[in-house]
């Protein structure tokens, strides 16, 4: 279960940062 959680945090990290990447490049 700790694999799992630690894999979706990974996950929920990448999507935050490409968001801002795309937050960036709009703004």
């Amino acid at each position: 279960m700790k694999t799992r959680i630690k894999e979706l945090r990974a996950r929920h990290d990448l999507t935050q940062e490409e968001l801002a990447k795309k937050v960036g490049v709009r703004r």
